[in-house]
Parts: structure tokens; C-alpha cells; sequence
């Protein structure tokens, strides 16, 4: 893997088939998104299976650039 810089070179480098891009992705995000996701539903297996489909279909179906900018403005508020 290249060295990415920032979590949009991060997504980008996923979305071009860099696995270790997704792994270094999840590792960023999976905490504090599986926070948020357990004040709404507490189910910690259903959190990590959505978390881990969420993770997967974004990065494949949204803009990379805008990934960090909707995980940071919707699931990260206080």
C-alpha cells in the first residue's frame, strides 16, 4: 500500500482494491461508529455486521472524498 496521507487517499486506495486501505479504515472508524451504532440499537452483533456492510458498500458506492465529511458530520456528533 502506498503511504495515504489522509482518509480520503485511504478510501480512494480501498475503492481501487487496497485491502489493507479497508483494514487501516476500519480500524480508524469501527470504534467510535460502534459507539454510536449501540446508543441506538443495543446489539453488538447486529452493530458489527452492519458496521462491516457499511463500511464495504460505502466505500464502493460513494465518492471517497466524501466518506470522511458524512462519517464525521452525521454518526460523529457529541
Amino acid at each position: 500500500m502506498k503511504n495515504a496521507a489522509n482518509d480520503s487517499e485511504l478510501w480512494k486506495l480501498f475503492r481501487e482494491g487496497d485491502s489493507l486501505a479497508y483494514t487501516k479504515l476500519v480500524d480508524a472508524y469501527s470504534g467510535v461508529l460502534f459507539d454510536y451504532g449501540y446508543r441506538i440499537v443495543p446489539d453488538k452483533d447486529l452493530i458489527k455486521d452492519f458496521l462491516q456492510d457499511v463500511l464495504w458498500n460505502c466505500g464502493k458506492g460513494v465518492s471517497g472524498s466524501m466518506i470522511p465529511l458524512l462519517l464525521k458530520t452525521t454518526c460523529l456528533k457529541p
